[in-house]
């Protein structure tokens, strides 16, 4: 017999049913303490999810997957087994949010960095609808009356889709990055969730600036949001690791969860709205009680979390993690040497990890606040510098000039120990490039939240990830192997200096600009020193002397 339920009245008249076992905090620890198993998917042809929707009813669920795929699985609540029954294509870029309509079960939108919004209906699986938008997406949502589309762009833009009429009537541009939104369901404000720590209010459909709330420290960035079932409550995940709870009516802050190390990129209340699932990089899933905060359990995952979903009406917790397939086994073997036996990180990585970010966080406060140095006379902004320091150490340009000058140099009959020299300079970043691709792929360390989506150029996969600095290591690099050039800092005192003290000013501006944490820069900076010995080397056993 099942457990006798209770029904809870919301502020708004909706009516949320309760099982016994979750109408206090200590049942629920103790139901998830004799019912803690999970069990593990496999949708065909999806490769590496990135975000989930559970349709009103939960009988369906959608996932958009970076091989640009729409995948939608039908739940068996009896055996909690997923069947899929709809495969979607379309997207030429990966799927970056999906949701299902708030009222139509069978109706749903995707966006993607294609720059569309793409309408799909489980009844004609034939065909979609493809809306253009200004830029590349992040983020979608429903209002609650099903007639607007919200979406967000890259380039911090909020655009408002009219479903009816299909085109887009609003858009508001914001000088803060945002992220993920969460309409209210009075249909006439949304949350959302942007740069130093704030929670914007705006009216919908016409997107005006209602209220400005400060929802986590100024030096972080909100991430994630949600509303609970109940309509009560709003949770706001942030790069500090924390998510924060607050009372929706008087928009006062009654919980701050702080168990998690990493960024919560996802939060999701179950449908009693008495349970609260938070997902970051942590290999956990923390489920916390609304009410008082206190921990419920934490649910284990292979790897990290991009989005967690309860259930819309059962007890059913569903996280959505990604991994690549052809570095799978490469990855689980290097982290289990450093992984303990219950498959966490020890604990002084997870301390590093963390003041790792506190400290990074503060040196790039200075571009966050448009700290300038001055220079003959003329005010710099710190970004600028480093952007140009950026783009003359930038991997393209190197590579590209570095094989435009050899191949010109044996075309005019140069003499043989200079392009000695370029050969040896072409093989020392191929050498870089490759160390470099292979350890981002497999530590996979997300570059910070902060992060202005600015870079020169970006590699679809590769770049995206940010351990180690490829800028630190790659000058690195070149100052221990220019340093052997007849060593002509031995000669040219300037050039010694340069040779010694640019590769640092280098690696700090990279955690200034944001684009990577300090220990990457740093671990950088040690893997190009590597890299300039190893050339040398090479370079001394195939010439016998010393370039």
């Amino acid at each position: 017999m099942s457990a006798p339920r209770e029904i809870i009245p919301s502020h708004y008249g909706k009516e949320i049913i309760s099982d016994d076992h979750f109408r206090s905090a200590n049942g629920a620890k103790d139901f998830f303490k004799r019912k803690d198993r999970s069990k593990s998917y496999e949708m065909p042809n999806v490769s590496g999810v990135r975000t989930i929707s559970w349709n009103a009813s939960g009988a369906y669920l959608a996932s958009g997957s970076d091989n640009r795929v729409v995948s939608v699985g039908n739940l068996d609540p009896h055996s909690c087994r997923l069947k899929q029954t709809f495969v979607g294509y379309g997207h030429e870029d990966i799927v970056e949010a999906i949701e299902f309509a708030k009222r139509d079960e069978m109706k749903m939108a995707s966006c993607s960095s294609d720059k569309s919004v793409r309408l799909w209906d489980l009844r004609n699986p034939s065909s979609h609808t493809k809306l253009s938008t200004p830029g590349a997406n992040l983020f979608v949502t429903w209002s609650y009356c099903d007639n607007y589309i919200i979406f967000g762009d890259k380039s911090d833009n909020l655009g408002v889709i009219d479903a009816r009429a299909m085109k887009t009537v609003e858009v508001f541009t914001f000088k803060d990055e945002i992220n993920e939104f969460v309409c209210h369901p009075n249909g006439q404000l949304i949350f959302v969730a942007t740069d130093l720590g704030k929670l914007e209010v705006l009216s919908l459909p016409k997107l005006k600036r209602i209220r400005t709330v400060q929802a986590h420290p100024p030096l972080s960035t909100c991430i994630s949001v949600t509303l609970s079932p109940n309509e009560r409550f709003l949770a706001v995940g942030a790069s500090d690791a924390c998510c924060s709870v607050w009372d929706i009516n008087d928009m006062i802050c009654v919980q701050t969860l702080t168990r998690l190390d990493y960024p919560v990129r996802s939060v999701s209340f179950s449908h009693c709205s008495n349970l609260i699932a938070s997902g970051s990089e942590d290999r956990v899933i923390d489920i916390s009680w609304t009410q008082t905060g206190e921990k419920i359990t934490e649910i284990p995952i292979a790897t990290e979390c991009y989005d967690v979903a309860w259930h819309p009406k059962l007890y059913f917790l569903l996280p959505f993690s990604t991994f690549c397939n052809y570095i799978s086994g490469l990855c689980k073997f290097i982290c289990s040497m450093v992984m303990t036996d219950n498959g966490r990180w020890p604990s002084f990585l997870v301390r590093l990890c963390g003041w790792d970010r506190r400290v990074s966080s503060a040196l790039a406060s200075s571009c966050f606040y448009g700290i300038g140095l001055t220079l003959f006379g003329h005010r710099l902004d710190v970004r600028f510098v480093c952007l140009l320091f950026e783009w003359a150490l930038h991997g393209a340009p190197w590579l590209i000039g570095s094989t435009g000058l050899l191949l010109w140099s044996y075309i005019n009959d140069w003499p043989s120990e200079r392009i000695n020299r370029l050969c040896i300079l072409l093989v020392g970043l191929l050498i870089d490039l490759g160390v470099v691709g292979v350890l981002k792929i497999v530590f996979r360390r997300k570059r910070p939240e902060y992060n202005r989506d600015d870079l020169l150029y970006e590699a679809t996969f590769i770049d995206k990830f940010s351990f180690p600095s490829g800028h630190s290591s790659r000058v690195a690099m070149l100052s221990v192997f220019g340093g052997g050039f007849n060593n002509c800092h031995q000669h040219v005192p300037l050039a010694s200096l340069f040779l010694h003290f640019f590769p640092p000013i280098l690696a700090v501006s990279r955690v200034i600009m944001g684009r990577h944490f300090a220990l990457d820069a740093l671990a950088g900076l040690l893997i190009g020193i590597n890299e300039g010995f190893c050339v040398q080397n090479i370079a001394n056993w195939i010439f016998l002397d010393r370039i």
